[in-house]
């Protein structure tokens, strides 16, 4: 950020802190698993070796990928968390 005063607005800063931990988590899983499942149905309609390969492993990528993003949408949200703290802590205002 270039110059100037620096900061954060804390109302917004508390939403995205709460959308991290909650509602951004459910809506990435809710797409992972939306994905999954269509990609897992395609056995009535893909018959083949490599497609039982490549339902095998999208099916552990999400897993994977739901892992990863839970972790790093909390620590996101820990880390913003902190940052609200200790701006609302300087600042003297309240959350």
């Amino acid at each position: 950020m270039a110059g100037g005063i620096q900061g954060a607005d804390l109302q917004q800063l508390q939403q995205l802190v709460q959308q991290l931990g909650g509602p951004f988590q459910t809506e990435l899983q809710s797409t992972l698993n939306g994905m999954n499942q269509k990609v897992q149905a395609s056995t009535s309609y893909w018959v083949a070796r490599n497609a039982d390969q490549f339902r095998a492993d999208f099916s552990q990528f999400v897993s994977k990928c739901e892992q990863q993003l839970n972790q790093i949408l909390q620590e996101a949200a820990k880390a913003s968390g902190q940052h609200l703290q200790a701006i609302s802590t300087a600042t003297g205002s309240a959350i």
